[in-house]
């Protein structure tokens, strides 16, 4: 065995010892190493973690933002397309009601132009009944003016019988001898017999009935249209002779009747012009019932026994007794209208409707 030194074994025992401390302090190193390297690690994991962490809060927070934010879009939305909905309901609405009235525009405006239109249509209707009326109205001035009325002005008789009876049988415009005065009247030579002097005719209202006293005394109208002979001319025709009236109607629908009278007389104008007037016969009726003895009335001369004026409500000039159920003096009134104060002869048909057309004539019995 070979011997070492002190010196050497000391230095032999110092290199056993010291390799295994070598080691330890390796051992030791390299457990602090990764122990370093785990808490490092950790550290790194927890950082990571808390940023994660911190990143998904942060998106939490914007996701809800994101969320609420489309919520509030969503209920905006919402009430914007209810508002849209209400403002295209309010547009719909508006447009109904706009069509609506122009619908009935259209109708108005229809019926305005109908209207028109048959206004227009009757307007043409009447002119056209108006120039056939002036057209006859003419024939008939241009037929006596070619002879009869110069026959007529040549004779003197004292009414229209008288004439008849010299063989002039035509009907027209005769001179007759009144009183000792020329007098023209109207002869109707064909009604009954002919002969007929008349005293009154209405046919178209184109003369005013509405007259006072002295017109009605004196006379007015045309004897080629319609006129009213007069109460004086009347009182001296009847004054000298026995007479009769005649009275001839005729209605909207041109039906005709006739009332006549086996007596009839007017009085002086002392009596205020007086009726006499009896035993009927004919078709119309006995509406001169009442009115024998009955005075002649007008607006101004109040002679009737109603407690009125029986002219002024009954438009008219008359022999009113109550104001009657005759008024062939009254306003011309649309024929068939029932109104007292048209022409009404009462008892034709127990109503009053206004004639078409009238006439009143005389002759001797």
């Amino acid at each position: 065995m070979e011997m070492r030194t002190v010196n050497e074994q000391e230095e032999i025992y110092e290199d056993t010892t010291a390799a295994p401390q070598i080691s330890r302090r390796s051992d030791i190193k390299r457990e602090n190493g990764q122990t370093k390297c785990r808490i490092a690690a950790k550290f790194f994991t927890a950082i990571t973690i808390a940023v994660v962490a911190i990143l998904a809060i942060v998106n939490y927070v914007k996701i809800q933002q994101l969320l609420d934010e489309s919520s509030q879009l969503r209920e905006g939305l919402a009430i914007s397309q209810l508002q849209l909905t209400e403002a295209i309901g309010n547009v719909s609405e508006s447009l109904a009601n706009s069509q609506q009235k122009q619908t009935e525009a259209i109708g108005i405006i229809s019926e305005s132009l109908a209207n028109s239109q048959r206004q227009q249509y009757e307007a043409i209707g009447n002119i056209s009944d108006r120039i056939i009326e002036l057209g006859q109205k003419l024939n008939n001035t241009i037929r006596q003016l070619t002879g009869e009325v110069a026959i007529a002005k040549s004779f003197q008789g004292e009414d229209c019988k008288a004439v008849f009876n010299n063989g002039i049988t035509t009907s027209g415009i005769y001179t007759i001898n009144v009183g000792g005065k020329a007098t023209q009247v109207y002869c109707d030579m064909e009604t009954d017999g002919g002969g007929w002097t008349v005293f009154q005719r209405r046919f178209d209202g184109g003369v005013d009935f509405y007259r006072n006293w002295i017109s009605y005394q004196q006379g007015f109208g045309s004897l080629n249209g319609e006129f009213w002979l007069g109460l004086d001319l009347l009182h001296q025709l009847t004054a000298g002779a026995s007479y009769k009236l005649r009275v001839d109607l005729e209605d909207a629908e041109n039906n005709t009747a006739y009332a006549e009278y086996k007596t009839f007389t007017v009085g002086p104008e002392s009596s205020n012009y007086t009726l006499t007037v009896g035993r009927y016969s004919g078709t119309a009726g006995d509406s001169l019932a009442d009115n024998s003895h009955d005075q002649f009335s007008t607006f101004d001369r109040d002679h009737d026994w109603s407690g009125m004026n029986c002219a002024v409500g009954r438009h008219g000039g008359w022999w009113y007794y109550a104001c009657s159920m005759s008024n062939l003096n009254g306003e011309y009134l649309t024929p068939g209208e029932s109104d007292s104060r048209g022409l009404i002869w009462f008892r034709w048909k127990n109503n009053y409707e206004s004639m078409r057309k009238t006439e009143m004539k005389i002759k001797p019995v």
